[in-house]
C-alpha cells in the first residue's frame, strides 16, 4: 500500500496537473500547440542538462548515480518519444480539433485503464478486484463527463476525440517504461527525455505550423503566454513529472496510475475557480464519481483485509 507521504505527493501531483489545463487554455490562446508544447520541454531542458548525468539506474533508496549503469539510449528514447512527443502532440492536435481542455483533462485519464491493462499483461502483475470495481465506478464518472458534455452542448469531433484518446494511449505505455527502468534517477530522466523530445516537436511545428507563425508568435508572446510556459515548464513538468516518476519505481503501475483520476476533479475546479467556467450538477456527480472509484482502489482491499486480521 502506498505510504502517507507518497499519497500526498501523489494528490499533489494531480493537482499541479489539473491546474495546467488552466494554463493550457492560457497558453493557446496566443500559441500555436505544437510550439507551445516545444517551448514547454525547451525550457524543461536546458539548463538543467548541462548540470545532469545521462540517466541511470540504482540499487539504494539514495538513487545516486555514481558508478551505476546507465540507462539504455532506447529506453530513454521510447520514454521521451510516448510521455512528451506522443502523448502532448496528440492531446494538442485533439484540443485544435476542438475538445476542451476540461473534456481533454477527462479523456486523458483513459490512460489509467491502459496502464492497468498493460501491466497486468506485459509485466504479469496481481490484479485485485477492487482494482477492477474502483476502475469501472470512476470509468463511469468519466462517461458521465463525456455524455452529459455533449447532451449541454461541448460534443467536439470524433477525430479530436480519437487523438486525446490515442495521447492516453501512450501516456499509459510510458508508464510502463518507467516501471521497467527500475530506481532510475527520475530528474535526469525528466530533463534528458524532454531534450530528446525537442526536435521532433520543433520540426512538427514547422511543418504544421509554419516558420513565419512560429516567428511571429515568439515575437509577440505576451507576459500570460510566457507564464503559461513557465508554470507548465517548473511545476507540470520538472515538479510533476520527477514526482509521478519517482512513483512510479517504487510501486507497481496499476497502484499509481489511478491517483491521476484526480486530474480531471482538480481541473474541473481550477477551470470554474480562475477562468469562471460553469460547474453544473453533472459535473459534480461525475466528479464524485471518479473520487469514489479511487477510494475503492486505494483502500478497498485494506479495508477488506481489516475484520480478518482483528479476528486473529
Amino acid at each position: 500500500m502506498l505510504k502517507p507521504f507518497h499519497l500526498f505527493l501523489g494528490v499533489l501531483t494531480a493537482f499541479l496537473w489539473g491546474l495546467n489545463f488552466v494554463f493550457i487554455q492560457i497558453g493557446l490562446a496566443e500559441v500555436p500547440p505544437l510550439l507551445l508544447s516545444c517551448l514547454r520541454f525547451f525550457f524543461t531542458a536546458v539548463p538543467l542538462v548541462f548540470f545532469l548525468r545521462w540517466p541511470a539506474v540504482a540499487d539504494s533508496d539514495s538513487l545516486a548515480q555514481t558508478k551505476r549503469k546507465p540507462v539504455p539510449f532506447r529506453k530513454i528514447a521510447a520514454y521521451s518519444f510516448l510521455m512528451f512527443f506522443c502523448q502532448f502532440t496528440l492531446l494538442f492536435l485533439g484540443m485544435q480539433l476542438g475538445v476542451s481542455a476540461g473534456l481533454s483533462s477527462i479523456i486523458l485519464q483513459m490512460q489509467v485503464f491502459v496502464t492497468i491493462a498493460l501491466s497486468v499483461v506485459l509485466l504479469h502483475e496481481r490484479l485485485w478486484k477492487a482494482q477492477v470495481l474502483g476502475a469501472l465506478v470512476a470509468f463511469g464518472g468519466i462517461v458521465l463527463i463525456g455524455s452529459a458534455g455533449s447532451i449541454s452542448g461541448e460534443g467536439v469531433s470524433i477525430a479530436g476525440l480519437g487523438m486525446v484518446f490515442l495521447g492516453a494511449g501512450a501516456w499509459g505505455g510510458a508508464n510502463l517504461v518507467v516501471c521497467s527502468l527500475g530506481r532510475v534517477h527520475v530528474l535526469s530522466l525528466t530533463v534528458w527525455s524532454a531534450l530528446l523530445a525537442v526536435p521532433l516537436l520543433a520540426v512538427m511545428s514547422l511543418v504544421m505550423e509554419g516558420p513565419e507563425t512560429i516567428v511571429t508568435t515568439v515575437q509577440h508572446m505576451g507576459w500570460m503566454a510566457w507564464t503559461a510556459v513557465f508554470y507548465q515548464t517548473v511545476f507540470a513538468t520538472l515538479c510533476g513529472s520527477v514526482i509521478w516518476s519517482g512513483l512510479l519505481v517504487r510501486y507497481p503501475a496499476s497502484m499509481i496510475a489511478p491517483l491521476s483520476l484526480l486530474v480531471p476533479v482538480f481541473g474541473l475546479s481550477c477551470a470554474t475557480l480562475l477562468l469562471g467556467e460553469p460547474l453544473p450538477l453533472w459535473k459534480i456527480g461525475a466528479a464524485a464519481l471518479v473520487l469514489l472509484g479511487l477510494c475503492i482502489n486505494l483502500f478497498g482491499a485494506r479495508l477488506k483485509r481489516m475484520p480478518a486480521e482483528d479476528n486473529s
